[in-house]
């Protein structure tokens, strides 16, 4: 269609190499953030006999960055301290609502539901929800060490028996392109260690992961299909689907934790980028498009444009990657959260007129 052939001429010109002036974010930008900050600084030393003062300059700085994680748990704390648990938490929602795929935001609002809720019910839904959107990024350890730990808890307090819960986190994480997978695998062999084989998983689970490996090409060899097996050949046999299950991590994802160990800044700040870091996402996301599926990549353009979200190249290219893919919808409301946060830019604001 034409208006596409007419939007993606400024796409295109902002995913071609430009002079580093072009993108970077302004001296502007810096001070504007410098001056919220020392609002935030001026608001928090006047001291608590007024507590709307620091309320309001916590909004102000979110409303111009609203990707600062850390301030959006300030002002969680601040309701949590001045008003009640119920406020705070709409402050932790508002926050994941723009801050998604931030994984420092849903630990720490897993943090705050864990120490805020007796229904655990609730906090494993939270958990969920978080692990859904930022449990397969490279940094994810911190976010399923806590949910490790809240399981852990309850099988200590004997609010759950179901050792096999824990034993279903750790398969799972043995599943994703983690930094700390080796030591995930390491810590799921001293669990099972203690365990009998129905605490690790039931024999609908176990074919299920033999299933997935065999789908994937790395089947391994059913040991014993008697049906006087002992709980040893079974336990040996559950522990050998997920050394396999953490094998085929390893190699599936070799390149791609290469690639993200390259990477040094995952948070959002006005400070420029160097350049060395904008061509270490670009190599990130180009192994995503040729390697993953739609859901994957759109996870991995999600994480980059938290700490990039001032390079408009970034933005077009993510728009492109969706209407390739005939995801206009979704490439709609991409273009719609670049006019906001690029709204000084005029040639973005004129792409997405046109798109």
């Amino acid at each position: 269609m034409q208006h596409q052939a007419e939007w993606q001429q400024y796409a295109q010109q902002y995913a071609a190499p430009q002079p580093q002036t072009a993108n970077i974010p302004t001296s502007k930008l810096s001070r504007s953030f410098n001056a919220c900050y020392a609002a935030v600084m001026q608001a928090h030393q006047a001291g608590e006999a007024n507590s709307e003062p620091l309320r309001v300059a916590l909004r102000d700085l979110l409303t111009e960055w609203p990707l600062c994680w850390g301030y959006w748990k300030r002002l969680a704390d601040h309701e949590l301290h001045f008003a009640d648990a119920s406020a705070a938490e709409a402050v932790y929602e508002e926050a994941v609502g723009v801050c998604g795929y931030s994984v420092e935001m849903w630990s720490v609002y897993c943090d705050f539901g864990v120490a805020s809720w007796d229904d655990t019910h609730k906090v494993r839904q939270l958990f969920e929800r978080a692990v859904t959107l930022v449990g397969s990024d490279y940094l994810a350890h911190s976010l399923w060490d806590r949910y490790l730990i809240f399981e852990e808890k309850q099988l200590a307090s004997g609010t759950s028996t179901e050792f096999s819960s824990v034993a279903a986190i750790y398969l799972r994480i043995l599943a994703l392109p983690l930094k700390a997978l080796a030591s995930y695998w390491q810590r799921f062999q001293h669990f099972s260690g203690e365990r009998q084989p129905s605490e690790l998983m039931d024999e609908a689970a176990e074919m299920k992961l033999r299933l997935e490996l065999e789908r994937l090409g790395s089947a391994v060899e059913s040991q014993s299909g008697e049906a006087e097996e002992d709980e040893g050949a079974r336990k040996l046999r559950i522990m050998q689907l997920a050394e396999a299950r953490y094998k085929l991590s390893c190699s599936t994802y070799r390149e791609k934790l290469e690639l993200e160990s390259r990477i040094s800044r995952r948070d959002f700040h006005a400070r420029p980028l160097e350049p060395s870091e904008l061509r270490r996402w670009r190599a990130l996301l180009e192994w995503e498009e040729a390697h993953s599926q739609t859901e994957q990549v759109v996870a991995a353009y999600e994480r980059c444009l938290i700490p990039c979200c001032l390079y408009s190249k970034f933005w077009m290219r993510y728009v492109c990657f969706l209407e390739a893919r005939h995801m206009v919808c979704e490439a709609s409301a991409v273009f719609a959260r670049a006019s906001r946060t690029l709204r000084r830019q005029v040639a973005v604001l004129l792409a997405h007129a046109v798109f």
